[in-house]
């Protein structure tokens, strides 16, 4: 079997994830699915967010795992005897969400906030999505899988090595293992990420922290100061079939003049503290609340026209009642 061009970080990525070890695969979806397989056997259970998006939920089919969801924001009762007893755990990273709870099993997905994380070292490896859409987004794509373990390095090689034979993703499976690019290019791409990372993304956080306890609605908003917009998350259940770029399109088709944030699913589970109780596997929030709560504008606009407010809570029950219509793998937008 051919080894996969797993080589030693540059000194921007080691300092991003903490990690010594990288292969460069055709996607985000395909490193997190690789990452999946090296650590687990086929049927095990992979924790996700109880809210998260379609991608990290198909990532865990592709490898022919199960989902379950849970509630990341809660913390755990007590550590883990041993990290062996303890399930693989899918952690989107957004500032300081969660970071109790990385552990030897945890898998971080840095895609939406490619910055230097706390304890990051601990996890097993850390995916990031070099898409058109990211903030690490490169001429070519990819997805960046870092491992922190060179056992690890055998097991990926194993994985992608099964994909490959039995193409379990089409077209795309002979690609597996054909981004090797140079590690000087790496090195400078993740340099320019960290330089020129938009102040907007940056902040998102602290300009989350100041708003979430705002009236979910846009209408029963008061004005924003001078120069802020306010927003809420893009919140989607992790089994449904829909990305940021879908509800875009279908936003602009019923000529709702929207933008959409599309983020870690992490970041968004504080949107919906004190309005509804906290999201688990077990009681997931409805959907119609979660097209409420997935929709933002810029304040300006929603100050100048009131039926514009209209308009946001007319889609968000239009694509709830959609969000219920669908299955989560045959949806057709």
């Amino acid at each position: 079997m051919a080894r996969t061009c797993v080589r030693r970080c540059p000194p921007e990525l080691r300092e991003l994830t903490q990690h010594e070890w990288f292969v460069v695969l055709a996607n985000g979806t395909m490193a997190l699915a690789a990452a999946l397989s090296a650590m687990s056997q086929a049927g095990d259970d992979v924790d996700l967010p109880a809210l998260s998006c379609w991608t990290l939920t198909k990532a865990v089919l592709d490898a022919g795992l199960t989902p379950r969801y849970r509630d990341m924001t809660a913390q755990l009762a007590g550590a883990p005897a041993s990290a062996d007893t303890v399930t693989v755990t899918v952690r989107p990273w957004w500032g300081d969400v969660g970071a109790g709870e990385i552990h030897e099993r945890t898998i971080l997905d840095l895609s939406v906030n490619p910055a230097p994380t706390p304890s990051a070292s601990t996890a097993a490896a850390c995916v990031i999505s070099m898409g058109s859409r990211k903030p690490a987004a490169h001429p070519f794509h990819g997805g960046v899988l870092a491992l922190s373990r060179p056992e690890l390095i055998d097991e990926v090689d194993r994985a992608l090595g099964m994909y490959a034979e039995k193409g379990r993703w089409g077209r795309l499976g002979p690609r597996l293992t054909e981004l090797p690019l140079p590690v000087v290019d790496i090195d400078r791409h993740f340099r320019s990420v960290r330089e020129h990372r938009p102040a907007a993304h940056a902040s998102a956080v602290a300009v989350h922290d100041r708003f979430r306890d705002d009236e979910a609605l846009l209408g029963s908003r008061s004005p924003a100061p001078a120069g802020h917009s306010y927003f809420t998350p893009l919140v989607l259940r992790a089994d449904c079939p829909l990305d940021a770029a879908d509800v875009a399109e279908l936003a602009r088709l019923r000529r709702v003049p929207l933008g959409l944030l599309p983020i870690a699913p992490a970041y968004a589970q504080p949107a919906l503290r004190g309005l509804h109780p906290a999201p688990s596997h077990e009681a997931l929030p409805t959907a119609d609340l979660l097209a409420r709560r997935l929709l933002f504008t810029p304040t300006e606009l929603v100050g100048r026209s009131p039926a514009l407010v209209q308009d946001v809570r007319d889609f968000g029950d239009w694509l709830g009642a959609r969000l219920q219509a669908v299955s989560r793998r045959d949806a057709v937008l």
